[in-house]
């Protein structure tokens, strides 16, 4: 269970994690991936316990890159393995089976089922949590489920029956993430994470990330905010115009050792 961040200091980042909770096992190893202009020849990999960001301004390919990563979106090439094993992902669906969560920029559209209930839009990343004997839905588990995340990640709502179209922007965003965290994925993407949250919000996305990534979990960050990159990862990766620019170890870094690989490709 993730507990709520401590609103008691101004920290908006949270405690940085220490290097230690970095493993040496790769949880995700991206090669030679390439999608016509969007990107070409990007090689990553994230080991089990690190926040990897990866910043780029807009046109950089970034968001192109996990989508296709995530099999959302077409690729020209590129080989995955996950845990140091081969595999091959072609949708989301196999994404998901592979362990790998995705955190969409377009929460609105790709990210909710707008339409549907909250309890059913928190748990449908997470089904083995919801049943019961013999494969089947549980309600009793959907319910305590559902009121667990709502709290957790602050949810405000009416209840866990509210559907998901009549939520506000962030809080929209706050159930799009609480589903991926709690669906225990090994690898998880986020793009974009606070975009459209409040101070507070933000406070409790990052130490969700940061609790993720010390249980072992691998994390892929997006992001524009070139002061939340470097708040929360433990290496960035630049990108500019669909190629790797630069990969750096976030020691003591600056906006200005990071930001000129933007520009130049």
């Amino acid at each position: 269970m993730l507990p709520s961040a401590q609103q008691d200091n101004l920290n908006l980042f949270g405690q940085k994690k220490e290097v230690s909770d970095v493993q040496d096992a790769i949880a995700l190893k991206a090669t030679n991936f390439s999608h016509g202009k969007f990107y070409q020849d990007v090689s990553i990999e994230v080991h089990k316990g690190e926040i990897l960001g990866m910043y780029g301004l807009v046109g950089a390919g970034r968001t192109e890159f996990v989508r296709g990563l995530f099999g959302v979106d077409p690729k020209d090439s590129g080989e995955v393995e996950i845990g140091g094993k081969k595999a091959v992902i072609k949708s989301p669906r196999q994404a998901i089976r592979a362990g790998i969560g995705f955190v969409t920029e377009n929460r609105r559209e790709e990210g909710l089922m707008l339409g549907s209930s909250l309890k059913w839009n928190l748990s449908m990343t997470n089904l083995k949590a919801i049943t019961g004997w013999g494969g089947n839905l549980n309600m009793k588990k959907e319910n305590e489920y559902a009121a667990k995340c709502m709290q957790i990640f602050r949810v405000k709502a009416t209840g866990y029956n509210m559907k998901a179209g009549g939520l506000s922007g962030g809080n929209q965003q706050k159930v799009v993430l609480a589903k991926w965290v709690m669906a225990d994925c090994d690898v998880l993407i986020v793009d974009e994470p606070t975009r459209g949250i409040d101070v507070g919000a933000k406070a409790e996305v990052y130490q969700s990330l940061h609790q993720l990534a010390e249980q072992g979990k691998a994390i892929i960050m997006v992001s524009s905010e070139l002061p939340e990159i470097l708040g929360v990862s433990d290496r960035i990766v630049v990108m500019c115009e669909g190629k790797i620019t630069a990969e750096l170890e976030n020691k003591n870094l600056s906006e200005e050792d990071v930001i000129h690989y933007a520009f130049s490709s």
